[in-house]
């Protein structure tokens, strides 16, 4: 007597393959060409954008309206009119850090770029690099919001808006219409808190003083 054969179905079959993606390396980020590439490109960064940003100080003025105007004119023309020092490029990026955004508070990225290009080039640690982000960014938010508020309250918009960056100025703003007078007092609280958890202080009171018979001396305390 024949057996019975069963076939197997081919769509079944072909249902249980599943579809996967092409396997993706990320093999080149431990080669040792690549990090030193990176921190390569972080230092000159950090020594292009110093560069950039010192020279808005004196050209920004001038470069405005060809920032603004790029995408209207010629690009070989607009070139040739930038006052940069660094040309077109640093016109652009600068008119884009200090003026649009943190204003001079922009100078700190530019040693977070340094230290981290060091760190990985040289192998060496100028300092906390970590603490000195954290700091470095509150730091940059804090102050352009302070500067904001007082172009806001001195009324300087014209000649100094760009000391605190659009994002400082339009924030202080917005504090303002919220708090009036109390924008200061919450920007000196934000400020002390910081302190607090960034320096691990725990009393603002001065330390008991131990004299040598083993007497405390309190002191007074108001």
């Amino acid at each position: 007597m024949a057996k019975n054969t069963y076939k197997t179905n081919s769509s079944k079959a072909k249902q249980k393959k599943r579809f996967r993606l092409p396997a993706v390396s990320f093999a080149f980020l431990e080669d040792k060409r690549f990090k030193l590439s990176v921190g390569l490109f972080l230092l000159f960064s950090s020594i292009y954008l110093t560069i950039a940003f010192f020279s808005y100080l004196f050209t920004g003025k001038a470069d405005q309206s060809v920032v603004e105007s790029i995408h209207q004119s010629n690009p070989i023309y607009t070139t040739e009119e930038a006052k940069n020092w660094l040309g077109l490029i640093g016109a652009v990026l600068s008119h884009y850090f200090i003026y649009k955004w943190f204003g001079i508070a922009s100078f700190l990225f530019t040693p977070i770029l340094f230290f981290i290009g060091t760190k990985i080039v040289f192998k060496k640690i100028l300092l906390p690099i970590k603490r000195f982000i954290q700091f470095a960014g509150f730091s940059i938010l804090w102050l352009s919001l302070l500067l904001g508020y007082f172009i806001l309250v001195t009324k300087e918009v014209t000649a100094l808006s760009f000391v605190s960056g659009g994002i400082g100025f339009e924030l202080s703003s917005l504090l303002n219409s919220m708090m009036g007078w109390g924008t200061p007092l919450l920007l000196i609280c934000i400020l002390l808190v910081f302190s607090i958890y960034f320096f691990n202080i725990t009393s603002f009171l001065p330390k008991p003083v131990v004299d040598i018979a083993g007497d405390t001396d309190q002191g007074i305390v108001i």
